[in-house]
């Protein structure tokens, strides 16, 4: 258990980020549902090692890790990362959006490298919807720890809308195949609508 944030975070303990969250409860949402798959909440190292692994299978097109840990530093839970054997090997990059956020996001004005942190959920600022930034992985435990990851954050946070960019044909297969969304027209994202009964119980 992690001192700083009182969540489970990566080995780098003393480097774990001080919380303020969207809002805590949300973080021990995250926290509990990514916990059977193993990911853990990245400190600034595991957020640095994580942007050099999506950067290696992705291109430089990946935020800057300063970016990263800004965004990590305001949501407190966006990136998860899957180690074997102390070496990270999979990652996953969920941003909680705030209503603005989600605004820039539809319209084409988020901006990963230069981060606005009203776009994001945190501290007093609510969760409008999830956006999966990246999901990378280099051997198959980590591949189906962070597929498996992003399935059980969408699960447990049915009650909001979440947003997808597919970039591979595989990534594709998961978004349709295991998180139910489709394409979003006029845009180059995919979604799922909030689940209305979740609404309703938490109405």
């Amino acid at each position: 258990m992690d001192t700083s944030t009182g969540l489970k975070s990566a080995p780098h303990r003393r480097e774990a980020f001080r919380f303020s969250g969207w809002d805590a409860r949300a973080a021990w949402r995250v926290a509990e549902a990514v916990e059977s798959c193993d990911l853990k909440i990245a400190g600034p190292r595991g957020v640095a090692e994580a942007r050099a692994l999506a950067a290696e299978a992705l291109g430089p097109s990946v935020a800057p890790v300063e970016a990263l840990i800004a965004i990590q530093r305001r949501s407190g839970t966006a990136v998860l990362v899957y180690e074997e054997e102390g070496v990270i090997t999979g990652a996953l990059g969920v941003l909680p959006l705030s209503p603005l956020g989600l605004d820039a996001l539809l319209n084409g004005r988020l901006d990963l490298s230069r981060p606005v942190g009203a776009f994001f959920a945190g501290g007093r600022t609510r969760g409008q919807a999830l956006y999966a930034m990246g999901i990378v992985s280099v051997t198959p435990q980590a591949a189906r720890a962070v597929v498996t990851g992003v399935v059980r954050l969408r699960e447990a946070f049915s009650d909001i809308g979440f947003y997808a960019r597919a970039v591979t044909a595989a990534g594709r297969r998961v978004l349709i195949e295991r998180l139910g969304c489709r394409d979003l027209p006029g845009t180059p994202l995919m979604w799922s609508p909030p689940d209305t009964t979740a609404l309703e119980i938490a109405a």
